[in-house]
C-alpha cells in the first residue's frame, strides 16, 4: 500500500500542488483544436475527445518531471514550457485564424521556403485585428490565472483521483493504438521546424542518363513558362465570365496556341508542385524515395543537346534557399531578373523577363528555356502595374462586400500574366517553337468559405479542388506547325484528355520523341 501510495502520489502531484502549471499548459495547448473541432470542423465526439486527450497528455508528462527538479530550477524550467506553450498556442491560433485549418508539418516548408518580400505580403493580408486580439486575450487570461492560483489548484485536488485514472487510461490506451497525427501535436511543431533541411544541391546527384532518341528531329526551340497560382476557374479561356485572357484567346483564334480543358496540379503549395514538375519524383513517393536523387528535367534536355537557361521574376532565397533555385542550379545559364535580392526589398513585374528570353534565343542552337513567374502570388495588387488595374469592385455586383476588392485585384492579376504570356509567346514568333504554359497551382478564391481566400485548406474538399485546378496552355509557332504535322495534330487531339502536371517529364518526352532509364 505504500508504494502504491507514492505512485499515486507521484502521478497525482500535477494536479495538486503543480495544477496552475498544468492547467496553464493545457490551456494553450489543448484550448485552440478543442475550438476547432467544436465549432469550425466537428467531426464527431471520438475526434474531438481524441485530440484534446492526446494533446492533454503531453502536457500532463511534461508537468511530472517539475516534481523531482531542484527548487532552484523549477522556475526557469516552468517559463520554458510556458513560453513554447504560448509559442504553439499562436501557431495553431493562428493557422486556424488564416488558414481555417490546424497546424500540419507542410506549413514548415511553406514557411521556411518564403522570402522575406512573401512574408511581409503574407502578414499583411492574413494578420486581422482579430487574430491580434485573440492572442492580448490570452496573455490576460494567462496573467489572471498565474494570480489565481489558490482557487485553481484547489480545483486541482478535488479532481486529482479521477484524472489520475484517466490520464493513465489514456495514456495506456495510445500506446496501444499508436498515432497517425503525432507530426501535429505540440513537441513536434517545433521539432519539425529544428529538424527542416536546406534543400540540397542536386548537381552531384545527376548521373549520366540512357537516352534513345525516338524521332529524328526535335525543334530548335522548347519552352516552359510556370506560372504562379493561376486558378481556372477565373480564366476566360475556361468560361469565367470576365474577360481575362483576351490575348491568349486571340492566339488560340489564330490557331497558334490550344487549350487542356483537364489539367490539375500535384499539390497545393509551390515547393511540392516543383519537384514533381521538373523531375520524376512524385509526392506518393513520401520518403520512400529523396526527392533530390530523382532524374530532372534539365538534365534530360541537356542530354538531348538542348543549351538550358532558367529566367525568373522569383526570389533565389527565402529563410532557406528555396527548392527551385536548386533546379535552376541545374542550367546552364541563370537569371534573376531585377535585384536579385529583391524577396527582402522590392517587386518586379513579370514583364521584365521579356527581354532576358529574347536574349536566350540563340539562332543554330537548340535551347530549353524555363521562366518562373511571380503571377498571381499574393498581395494580389503588387503583381501588376496601375495600368492593368482594369476590374474595380463596382464590376462584381453579386459578391459580398469584402470580397470584391480581393477578386478584382486577383482577376487584375491575371489580366496582366495573360499579357506578360502572350509577350513571352511572340518572342518566338519568327522561330521554330513550342512552349507549354501552366501554373503551380491555383487558389481557393471563397470556393470552400465565404470568408477564406489563399492556399488550399488540407482535408477540405472544396479548397483543394479549387487550388488543383489550373489552366494549361501549349503554344505552337507557324514554322513549328509546318514542320511538325503529326506533332501539332496529337496535341490537338489529347486538349481533353486527363493530366497531372507531376507526369510533365513524360508528356514532354512523348512531344519530344525521347526515352530514357534512370
Amino acid at each position: 500500500m505504500k508504494i502504491l501510495r507514492k505512485v499515486y502520489d507521484f502521478f497525482a502531484k500535477p494536479f495538486q500542488e503543480d495544477f496552475i502549471f498544468l492547467f496553464i499548459m493545457a490551456l494553450l495547448v489543448c484550448g485552440p483544436r478543442f475550438y476547432f473541432h467544436l465549432f469550425m470542423q466537428y467531426e464527431g465526439v471520438n475526434m474531438l475527445v481524441w485530440e484534446v486527450t492526446h494533446s492533454f497528455l503531453l502536457c500532463y508528462f511534461v508537468s511530472l518531471p517539475f516534481q523531482l527538479i531542484p527548487a532552484r530550477f523549477k522556475t526557469s524550467y516552468k517559463w520554458f514550457f510556458y513560453i513554447l506553450a504560448f509559442i504553439d498556442f499562436c501557431i495553431e491560433t493562428s493557422c486556424i485564424i488564416v488558414t481555417q485549418a490546424t497546424f500540419y508539418t507542410d506549413h514548415v516548408s511553406i514557411v521556411l521556403g518564403t522570402n522575406l518580400s512573401e512574408g511581409r505580403e503574407f502578414v499583411s493580408t492574413y494578420v486581422t485585428s482579430g487574430l491580434v486580439w485573440v492572442l492580448l486575450i490570452a496573455v490576460v487570461i494567462i496573467l489572471f490565472l498565474k494570480n489565481a492560483d489558490k482557487i485553481v489548484n484547489g480545483l486541482g485536488y478535488k479532481i486529482a483521483p479521477v484524472a489520475v485514472v484517466l490520464s493513465l487510461i489514456s495514456c495506456l490506451y495510445f500506446i496501444y493504438k499508436g498515432s497517425e497525427s503525432w507530426g501535429c501535436k505540440f513537441y513536434n511543431k517545433f521539432f519539425t521546424f529544428i529538424s527542416f533541411e536546406t534543400p540540397p544541391d542536386l548537381r552531384p546527384y545527376q548521373s549520366p542518363l540512357d537516352i534513345e532518341v525516338i524521332k529524328l528531329n526535335m525543334p530548335d526551340n522548347v519552352v516552359l513558362i510556370l506560372g504562379e497560382s493561376f486558378s481556372k476557374s477565373h480564366s476566360s479561356m475556361y468560361g469565367y465570365e470576365k474577360e481575362t485572357n483576351p490575348c491568349l484567346t486571340a492566339m488560340a483564334n489564330d490557331s497558334l496556341l490550344i487549350s487542356f480543358s483537364n489539367v490539375i496540379a500535384p499539390a497545393t503549395h509551390t515547393i511540392d508542385c516543383v519537384k514533381s514538375i521538373m523531375s520524376t519524383y512524385k509526392l506518393e513517393y513520401k520518403d520512400s524515395v529523396n526527392w533530390y536523387e530523382c532524374t530532372t528535367l534539365p538534365n534530360i534536355m541537356k542530354h538531348c543537346g538542348y543549351t538550358t537557361y532558367w529566367i525568373s521574376n522569383q526570389s533565389p532565397s527565402g529563410v532557406f534557399d528555396n527548392v527551385a533555385t536548386r533546379y535552376s542550379e541545374l542550367c546552364d545559364s541563370v537569371y534573376f531578373v531585377g535585384n536579385t535580392m529583391k524577396g527582402s526589398c522590392k517587386s518586379d513585374f513579370d514583364e521584365e523577363v521579356i527581354a532576358p528570353i529574347r536574349q536566350s534565343i540563340v539562332k543554330d542552337s537548340k535551347n530549353f528555356i524555363i521562366v518562373q513567374l511571380m503571377g498571381s502570388h499574393f498581395d494580389y495588387k503588387k503583381r501588376y502595374p496601375e495600368e492593368w488595374d482594369v476590374f474595380q469592385e463596382n464590376d462584381y455586383p453579386n459578391l459580398l462586400d469584402y470580397q470584391k476588392n480581393t477578386i478584382a485585384s486577383y482577376d487584375n492579376s491575371i489580366l496582366y500574366n495573360d499579357y506578360v504570356v502572350s509577350e513571352i509567346f511572340n518572342c518566338f514568333e519568327s522561330t521554330e517553337t513550342v512552349a507549354l504554359y501552366f501554373s503551380d497551382h491555383g487558389q481557393d478564391l471563397f470556393d470552400s468559405s465565404h470568408d477564406y481566400f489563399g492556399h488550399a485548406r488540407v482535408g477540405n474538399s472544396l479548397s483543394e479542388t479549387a487550388a488543383t485546378q489550373i489552366p494549361f496552355f501549349v503554344y505552337m509557332s507557324r514554322e513549328y506547325q509546318e514542320n511538325y504535322p503529326k506533332e501539332t495534330c496529337s496535341l490537338k487531339s489529347r486538349r481533353t484528355d486527363s493530366l497531372n502536371t507531376e507526369n510533365m517529364i513524360g508528356f514532354m518526352s512523348e512531344l519530344l520523341g525521347i526515352d530514357f532509364s534512370e
